[in-house]
């Protein structure tokens, strides 16, 4: 296979995907003018070092492999602009990547990277504008990064996300001498039932949370035992909580419950105790008509609720949601 290749001198372009492929023939990196090599859903557990040569190579997809790490010479291939290196076994982020000056686009989804160079990554690929970390791997995450961690929440281009956690870091780095050790406390959820699927997607976000080794829990009305008392069960959880996370959408304004008895517990103990509230908008209502809630912190504009957002977008407030509350049980 690779033989016949090599002949051609102007050759631009090689897919090699889905060929079971074990082994490359090291003359295939001979191909002076290749620029796009595609090797995705093979066998391949190492790639030569020959890989430097091809210095006008602008594309690299070596996806759904079993590649440990990278050769020292891909930091040689100085066009690349997109590489693809998800779904194989790394466990070590390949720091020769940060080498590639012109690299605008990269996935790196599905590894389970314990070591993860987000400054550097911003820092030194200045001209990176995506970056696909969303992975599938969730039973084999414990190990992971924190930071690469959270990216694996994201779907889509990841991009901002790495921005603002580079950011929290930094900040974090310059607080660390005065600020005091996380207390265990307590989230409350209140939210309405047809808001279901938003509930699940941010106790899913404030696990990743608990995964960092913060110390805190989440209560929602999910947690009532059958045959006890449901209200009763509410007020407890309210009381030994510190943040309210409110999920708003016209069916929680217009829920029975929560009108008279739920958000009015909230909005006193936010008075007298200093329990905080942020708001998570599901759907466009008449939030900002509603002093009473629109004085206290919304992660996302109203005028941009959840159920107007992508996937992908929607996961950014999500995470931003995540830093709100970092803060807020630190202070």
């Amino acid at each position: 296979m690779g033989q016949h290749l090599i002949s051609l001198k102007r050759l631009e372009s090689i897919d090699l995907s889905y060929n079971n492929l074990g082994i490359l023939y090291t003359k295939l990196f001979e191909i002076e003018k290749l620029k796009a090599l595609i090797l995705n859903h093979n066998s391949i557990k190492n790639l030569p070092r020959q890989i430097g040569k091809l210095i006008n190579l602008k594309k690299l997809c070596i996806s759904n492999n079993y590649l440990k790490n990278l050769p020292v010479e891909i930091g040689n291939l100085d066009s690349l602009k997109s590489l693809n290196i998800s779904k194989n076994q790394m466990r070590e982020f390949p720091l020769k990547i940060l080498s590639l000056e012109n690299l605008e686009i990269l996935w790196i989804d599905n590894n389970s990277f314990e070591t993860f160079p987000t400054e550097d990554i911003l820092n030194k690929l200045t001209k990176l504008r995506s970056i696909y970390c969303y992975s599938t791997l969730k039973s084999t995450m414990n190990n992971l990064n924190r930071d690469y961690f959270n990216l694996t929440m994201i779907r889509g281009n990841s991009i901002q996300a790495l921005k603002y956690i580079k950011q929290k870091n930094l900040k974090k780095s310059d607080d660390k001498k005065i600020k005091t050790p996380i207390k265990k406390r307590k989230i409350f959820i209140c939210y309405s039932h047809n808001d279901n699927k938003i509930r699940e997607r941010v106790e899913i976000f404030l696990q990743s949370m608990q995964y960092e080794g913060l110390k805190f829990d989440f209560w929602s009305d999910q947690r009532i035992k059958p045959g006890t008392s449901w209200k009763q069960e509410i007020r407890n959880a309210l009381n030994e909580s510190s943040v309210a996370i409110l999920i708003i959408s016209s069916d929680f304004l217009a829920s029975d419950f929560i009108r008279s008895d739920e958000l009015p517990n909230i909005l006193k103990k936010a008075e007298n105790e200093g329990i905080k509230i942020i708001s998570i908008i599901a759907a466009h209502c008449r939030f900002k008509k509603l002093t009473t809630l629109s004085k206290f912190q919304a992660v996302n504009d109203p005028s941009q609720p959840l159920n107007s957002m992508k996937r992908h977008e929607q996961d950014n407030v999500y995470l931003n949601m995540t830093y709100v509350i970092d803060d807020l049980l630190k202070n």
